[in-house]
């Protein structure tokens, strides 16, 4: 809280967000919610950091009783910090060993009730209600490291001193050795069953979900959530970052960068099926898929309509319907299911 010239801090469980004060900042109306408390307006005085409930806005959420959210912060095998939540499946018993899911998006997410920064349409708290260890991760921040803050820049602003090869380490390998290793440490302390691990990722997360499940083994099944960024079909939107990724078009020179990468020309290395879901048709992401097929790999896309034939979705779902449907159809759990998810074991 800002008092003048002094700054003040309020520590709450969750988040207070879309905050209106009075003028003298007496007192204002904030929405407080976490991930495991659903959305309820609050009335918060920032002198003595007294925060009231006032009202909620989900009472039926409110009725169910919360599951157990921990924060986490994993190391990664190249030293890199990344910072998450666990939640826990209710009733969890120290003694088994639980499927678990991966979700992640990038490195904004708040912690927020069903925030899509973070969740999307992926129904988190269900998948922990059926049994589920879920992960809700971020990148490795940016900022921890002068080299991965260099790399983002070039990323964003063209090819710089890095260089091709070292971004597509910082950024994309850094992730699944991020996956890879809060998994591990989770399987070694005996809480999940590493043959039985899932990810979900939308939109950069989509990014990570293709990436992971092409240069990485641990994975049984993923959810692709409308993305298509890294694949020679969507060279040209921004030539720039991808220059700066591939150093070139793919083709020529070039190429190997994009094999070494593009998760369309690693799809014969994909470790599961891939359900993806899509709001727009994108090219990289239908060559994707056909990699995928043409690799025996299973696939499937779901592609949600518009409200006319001649529109589509917008990357955040805005018709409900396909929020709901995005839901039942994510395959994550129905592949789980089954061992036998891996291609070519049964």
């Amino acid at each position: 809280m800002l008092t003048g010239r002094h700054a003040t801090s309020l520590i709450r469980p969750g988040s207070l967000t879309a905050c209106d004060f009075r003028e003298d900042l007496a007192w204002g109306i904030c929405v407080e919610e976490g991930l495991n408390q659903a959305p309820r307006f609050v009335r918060v005085e920032p002198k003595d950091g007294r925060v009231q409930a006032i009202a909620p806005l989900s009472a039926a959420h409110d009725s169910i009783a919360p599951l157990r959210v921990t924060p986490h912060q994993w190391t990664n095998r190249l030293g890199y910090r990344s910072t998450g939540f666990i939640v826990w499946p209710r009733n969890y018993q120290t003694s088994s060993r639980y499927p678990a899911i991966i979700i992640t998006h990038g490195s904004d997410a708040d912690e927020r009730f069903a925030n899509v920064d973070l969740q999307w349409n992926y129904p988190a708290q269900l998948f922990a209600e059926r049994g589920y260890v879920v992960i809700l991760t971020n990148d490795p921040s940016a900022r921890q490291q002068a080299d991965l803050w260099h790399a983002y820049m070039e990323w964003s602003g063209g090819p710089g001193t890095l260089g091709p090869e070292k971004l597509r380490e910082l950024i994309w390998i850094n992730g699944v050795y991020s996956f890879e290793d809060a998994i591990a440490e989770l399987a070694s302390e005996g809480i999940v069953d590493p043959d039985r691990i899932g990810i979900a990722g939308y939109s950069r997360g989509s990014q990570m979900v293709n990436v992971a499940m092409t240069q990485s083994e641990m994975f049984r099944a993923a959810s692709s959530g409308d993305g298509n960024y890294l694949e020679p079909a969507s060279y040209s939107d921004p030539k720039d970052g991808y220059h700066a990724v591939f150093g070139g078009p793919p083709s020529g020179r070039y190429l190997d960068a994009y094999r070494q990468l593009s998760p369309s020309l690693r799809a014969d290395r994909a470790c599961a099926p891939v359900l993806q879901q899509m709001a727009s048709p994108f090219a990289g992401a239908i060559d994707f898929y056909a990699a995928l097929r043409e690799a025996k790999v299973p696939a499937q896309i779901s592609l949600y309509p518009g409200e006319t034939t001649a529109t589509d979705e917008t990357h955040l779902f805005h018709i409900p319907q396909s929020a709901a449907r995005d839901a039942r159809e994510s395959g994550v759990v129905r592949f789980l299911a089954s061992r036998s998810a891996r291609p070519g074991s049964g």
